[in-house]
């Protein structure tokens, strides 16, 4: 459209400099000839023509630029064309994205009814335990499970769940008149309070993920003697189920603990005083 509005334009240039030029090499003819004068409208048309073939040029090249402007403008029609079947064809991409993730969506959620029913249940029963163990310490104690939302100004789980960011929360009260609150949380819980509730969650831990056996290092050391006998009889309670075996790695055990049948008790013997085992006799013992 645009190449055509420019040959018409130079066309009808081409068309007014003939008719210009025809009239200016007329009008000598009719100089010398005593005629009536040009009305003032006549006169003022004919004064509004180019005075000679220079001027006529410089107006054919004012509607050749106009006309190259116009050329600029077919360009930008182009341009914008372009961008918009671009624009089409992003859109489309996206819709399809949307649906695709649409779907991956139903699928996660789906997948999501299948294992979260099941690890809140695991959850639930281990808190359960927990719980129980803990009020044997007359304290409170819970394990909840944190899903992988933020937490919105009000403390509410808000926006997507992130998988990545699940993660278990264990909560204690050790002192009435306290909140629960979570183990290790801003160093509220003294290293004595720290082992004993992670001995029992251990322990709490052995319905849900059994284990032929398990080794405690020095459990013990930060404990005090009360909080020391609970968690030895929490130890030997849990393993009367059967199938079940603590080691437990000390330095030191308090007197007259209640051992039971299934307990069993190995003393290591060792430094500069201590005798050879050849010269060691067992019989003397046993």
């Amino acid at each position: 459209e645009a190449e055509a509005a420019k040959a018409e334009a130079k066309k009808a240039a081409d068309k007014v400099g003939t008719l210009v030029r025809e009239a200016k090499g007329k009008a000598a003819e009719f100089a010398g000839r005593k005629e009536a004068p040009l009305s003032e409208e006549a006169q003022g048309v004919w004064d509004a023509l180019p005075a000679g073939a220079d001027e006529l040029e410089d107006r054919i090249a004012e509607l050749e630029a106009e006309t190259s402007s116009t050329s600029a403008d077919g360009n930008s029609i182009k341009e914008y064309e372009r961008r918009r079947k671009e624009i089409e064809q992003l859109k489309t991409r996206v819709d399809a994205a949307q649906q695709a993730i649409a779907a991956q969506g139903g699928k996660v959620a789906g997948l999501e009814q299948a294992w979260r029913p099941a690890l809140e249940e695991m959850v639930d029963r281990v808190n359960q335990r927990f719980g129980s163990c803990m009020a044997a310490f007359r304290c409170a104690g819970e394990v909840s499970l944190s899903d992988g939302r933020s937490l919105d100004e009000h403390g509410e789980p808000a926006g997507d769940d992130d998988f990545e960011k699940y993660k278990i929360h264990i909560k204690v009260k050790w002192r009435d008149g306290e909140q629960l609150h979570v183990l290790g949380e801003a160093g509220r819980d003294s290293g004595g309070e720290r082992s004993v509730a992670t001995m029992v969650y251990l322990i709490s831990l052995q319905e849900i993920n059994p284990a032929p056996f398990r080794v405690v290092d020095e459990i013990n050391q930060a404990m005090d003697s009360t909080n020391e006998r609970i968690i030895f009889k929490c130890v030997t309670e849990a393993c009367k189920d059967g199938g079940k075996q603590y080691f437990l790695l000390t330095p030191k055990l308090l007197p007259d603990l209640d051992y039971g049948e299934d307990c069993a008790i190995q003393l290591v013997f060792n430094g500069p005083h201590n005798r050879r085992r050849d010269q060691f006799d067992l019989s003397r013992f046993c």
